[in-house]
């Protein structure tokens, strides 16, 4: 995991000015806020489309080449207005499409860039607006060797007392350990079991105070089940014993 930058964008833009390697977006974007979700780059989100406005979303969007098939992901607190989302949140990059027969289907996303919404635009069924991507406020900052191994150790141990079936079915679907360091942290990001605040907090941070906060996150879950560890039922899995 050594030398991950926090490169948003689309895998292998390797663009160095921009998160998006773009000057801007020429239209608006589709806005999709989700109670209890914060999407990051590069990670990957799978919903299910049943409300009319979101199919129609989803039908417009296959109807633009793949380039130009993205969402803005973005989070609503619980109890809020949907009016009420956060101001900063990802485009995804709508990467398949399950139809299900009766209308509803299931969608793959994939975060590529952050972006701050500007102001929404009328005239579809869905909230579209104009955005501005963010800017990385550290483009070339790097991990060390030292912390890239602690983050891995620890997400390992994480995964092995508890459970986390989404992050694990995420990270397999990234490829695991061959995916880029970015996409990894990024996803742990995304699907760990951690408050939206607290992932919000995570998305405005560049890649590498990220993955040094998700350390110290997993740090201390790992000293809590290491001192509840004698008080813990035996289960017939070694691993969470």
């Amino acid at each position: 995991m050594q030398g991950a930058n926090d490169q948003d964008g689309p895998p292998g833009s390797g663009e160095p000015s921009r998160e998006t390697g773009v000057e801007g977006v020429s239209e608006p974007l589709a806005l999709f806020p989700l109670t209890g979700t914060v999407l990051f780059p590069r990670s990957p989100l799978l919903l299910h489309v049943f409300e009319p406005r979101y199919r129609a979303l989803v039908a417009d969007l296959q109807e633009k080449s793949p380039a130009q098939r993205l969402i803005g992901v973005i989070h609503v607190a619980p109890e809020s207005p949907e009016s009420d989302y956060e101001p900063i949140g990802t485009a995804a990059r709508l990467a398949h499409v399950r139809p299900r027969g009766d209308g509803r289907s299931d969608i793959t996303l994939l975060g590529a860039y952050r972006f701050e919404v500007r102001g929404e635009v009328e005239g579809r069924p869905y909230r579209t607006a104009e955005v501005q991507p963010l800017r990385r406020p550290e483009s070339t900052a790097e991990l060390s060797r030292e912390e890239a191994t602690r983050f891995d150790d620890l997400l390992r141990l994480c995964l092995a007392e508890t459970e986390q079936p989404m992050l694990e079915q995420m990270l397999r679907l990234l490829g695991d350990a061959s995916a880029p360091p970015a996409a990894r942290i990024n996803t742990v990001c995304t699907h760990l079991d951690l408050p939206p605040r607290i992932k919000q907090a995570l998305l405005l941070e560049d890649l590498p105070r990220r993955a040094r906060a998700l350390v110290e996150i997993l740090s201390r879950r790992r000293a809590i089940l290491d001192l509840l560890r004698p008080f813990r039922a035996h289960s017939e899995h070694p691993a969470r014993n």
